[in-house]
């Protein structure tokens, strides 16, 4: 089983719903992230406030004998002082999405 804990630094207390799902040699893990609420980028404005979920598909090396992919469910907010929306932070974009290929790569070649 894949540990998220380990390899994207999360735990039980930040994921929402989790679900492995194994068709024709391909694993997919589904995960959708606690709601922690995000500062809007452009007034600074704490928010809860859910605008929709945007589903996302990342390539990722789980396994060597098969291909895998995270579908996460980003959640999109929506400020409610000046209506921007934006995406919450998530460990798999931006810079950790970098560093995890960077370890997958190092494990690879072990």
């Amino acid at each position: 089983m894949f540990d998220f804990n380990i390899d994207f630094g999360l735990n039980d207390n930040d994921i929402e719903e989790f679900r492995e799902v194994i068709k024709s040699n391909e694993q997919f893990l589904c995960i959708r992230l606690v709601n922690h609420g995000g500062r809007c980028p452009q007034c600074g404005t704490f928010t809860k406030c859910v605008k929709e979920y945007k589903l996302h598909k990342i390539d990722h090396a789980v396994y060597i004998d098969r291909k895998s992919s995270i579908i996460y469910y980003a959640r999109r907010f929506i400020c409610p002082r000046c209506r921007k929306t934006f995406y919450e932070e998530n460990p798999f974009s931006s810079e950790y999405t970098f560093l995890f290929l960077i370890r997958s790569i190092a494990l690879s070649q072990l």
